[in-house]
């Protein structure tokens, strides 16, 4: 699981991906890309979590009006959104990046880009967008992770008759070891 977090403290947002030691080839990738925004290596760390040890690497970009940009575009108010406008940003390096932080390999070669933070209205504009622009069959299915949750969590299945578009449009951008989440079963 991938937490990418930007975080405003003082006058500019820095950019702040967590992910476990499991995924290091990822965020090698990302911290690459990123190098030159980033004051030191990804971090190792060492915590425990529902009484079990686990390792992750994080990675801290500087503080830079860039990512202020960003935080004010996706977390206005301090609150996770989708813009109105993300048609405009939703490219195949951000879906490629979506996909490695967020995409889940789902049964008969489709796809789950877990939404579970958006409102249906969020997700449904999200889902609109993966189909006018990238032309992808897919559908919004409810998830819910326990009886206990009163909550609906929302995410998209894109649908197998679409991976051959999808691996072509983001395979360049991806990761080698997070081409799993793309290929054939």
């Amino acid at each position: 699981m991938v937490d990418l977090v930007l975080i405003k403290r003082g006058k500019n947002a820095k950019l702040q991906l967590h992910q476990s030691l499991g995924h290091f080839g990822y965020i090698w990738y990302v911290f690459i890309i990123l190098a030159p925004y980033c004051s030191s290596l990804p971090n190792f760390r060492k915590g425990r979590r529902a009484g079990k040890t686990f390792y992750a690497l994080n990675l801290y970009t500087r503080s830079l009006p860039c990512f202020t940009l960003l935080k004010n575009m996706f977390y206005p108010h301090n609150k996770k959104i989708i813009p109105l406008d993300i048609f405009h940003y939703l490219t195949p390096v951000a879906l490629a990046h979506w996909i490695m932080g967020d995409g889940t390999r789902y049964s008969k070669n489709s796809l789950f880009l877990c939404t579970d933070s958006y409102s249906l209205s969020e997700v449904t504009l999200l889902t609109n967008v993966l189909i006018i622009k990238y032309g992808f069959s897919c559908s919004i299915r409810e998830v819910r992770f326990s009886k206990i949750t009163k909550s609906k969590q929302w995410r998209i299945l894109i649908d197998s008759s679409s991976m051959p578009t999808l691996r072509a449009l983001v395979e360049p951008y991806m990761a080698p070891t997070m081409l799993y989440k793309i290929q054939r079963k």
